[in-house]
């Protein structure tokens, strides 16, 4: 969570400068930007501490791999990422869509990167107080209620959609990533996650593109439901098969609910 809140300070940050960068000095504006920001990263790297976990001395015996459990919670972030990457990569279209100019949208979307943090920062603030499961439903609901804001045609339900949604997808990322390093305490599974993400970010845009053509931006918003819905199913899957208390005399397996 507080890597989280990191991130999307500097997103704030820099989405409004990119945007006025791409005003004055066109698409070349935004590239000239990025090399500059990612100069600083070769500049700074080498000042990244060492630390125990970057320099392993002694090679543990890995747990077992928990396939089935892995596989849905993995499962869970695809689906969410497909809606969520429809959606994201066609948000500008959708605001002008709904009468907001483009000005307009890069100080949502600004406002979006400090609904992220807010986000992140609500999970690190309420822990697990309530399991990790249940905020990863809520986080899912949240994102389907701005989805329906998103697509409503209306510029303040546009701007308060984008909001709740850069808030949701942070909650959900930071719970489902705690999930599933309570589901492995080698980190293989929560590693998986940014392969998911990445699958789930590639197939959305790439699905709601060809949709687009079809059948115009209505489709964009339904896939994201969609999407979304599936992954609440499966989450409700993983629920019911998650592993039982053991037994006395036996080992428990902790899930993280």
């Amino acid at each position: 969570g507080l890597y989280f809140i990191f991130t999307y300070v500097l997103a704030a940050i820099f989405v409004p400068v990119i945007s006025a960068s791409i005003l004055h000095y066109g698409a070349d504006g935004s590239y000239y930007m990025l090399a500059a920001l990612l100069l600083t990263v070769f500049a700074s790297v080498r000042f990244i501490p060492d630390s125990p976990i970057a320099r392993p001395t002694v090679r543990g015996v890995l747990p077992p791999f928990p396939f089935r459990q892995a596989g849905m919670s993995l499962a869970v972030s695809v689906f969410f990422w497909i809606g969520n990457g429809a959606v994201w990569a066609f948000t500008e279209r959708l605001g002008l869509r709904s009468g907001v100019t483009a000005v307009q949208i890069g100080t949502i979307l600004s406002l979006g990167q400090l609904a992220s943090i807010a986000g992140a920062g609500t999970a690190a603030l309420v822990n697990i107080r309530f399991g990790r499961l249940g905020p990863i439903f809520a986080a899912i609901v949240m994102s389907i209620f701005s989805l329906t804001m998103i697509g409503a045609q209306h510029a303040a339900l546009y701007a308060a959609g984008a909001v709740v949604f850069s808030f949701a997808w942070t909650l959900f990322l930071t719970y489902l990533n705690g999930l599933m390093s309570a589901q492995d305490s080698a980190g293989r599974v929560v590693a998986l996650s940014v392969t998911s993400q990445t699958v789930g970010m590639a197939i959305g845009p790439s699905v709601g593109g060809a949709l687009v053509g079809s059948y115009g931006y209505e489709s964009i918003v339904a896939l994201g439901i969609g999407a979304h819905l599936l992954a609440a199913a499966l989450l409700v899957l993983l629920v019911v098969s998650r592993p039982r208390e053991a037994t006395p005399g036996t080992a428990k397996v902790f899930v993280g609910d």
